[in-house]
């Protein structure tokens, strides 16, 4: 439901909603929603908060973070959450390298953005309309 309320726009109900879970009942999902809902609207320290209190954080709750960061012009946190995201052994997806090639552009690094792309390559990404943008 919260997510369904974040895609829609309607972030103060979402945030209603959230705050009246039960504690035990907010899992890594809907924290991932609410995290995706505050970087929509611009609160990336509440979503930062939702992202550390994670135990077992994931592919999802990474790239939602990453995301949030990349689309807020917040490129160098979001390239140290990528780096953080491959120390702890998570591999990156489509989603993740379109939100790391969006932080690179808004850092205009070159030489970085070589280094990704040969990684795309190397792991054997299939190029497609959203890594190519």
């Amino acid at each position: 439901m919260i997510s369904g309320y974040v895609e829609n726009g309607k972030f103060f109900e979402a945030e209603e909603l959230f705050d009246h879970m039960p504690h035990n009942s907010k899992n890594a999902i809907v924290i991932t929603s609410m995290m995706t809902g505050y970087c929509k609207e611009g609160m990336l320290d509440n979503a930062r908060v939702l992202f550390e209190g994670i135990q077992c954080k994931d592919r999802v709750s990474f790239n939602a973070m990453i995301s949030g960061y990349a689309q807020n012009g917040v490129g160098e946190e979001a390239l140290r959450l990528y780096s953080n995201m491959h120390k702890i052994g998570l591999q990156a997806d489509d989603a993740t390298l379109v939100s790391v090639f969006t932080a690179r552009s808004s850092l205009e690094s070159l030489e970085k953005g070589r280094q990704d792309h040969v990684f795309v390559i190397r792991n054997g990404f299939n190029y497609n309309e959203c890594i190519c943008m």
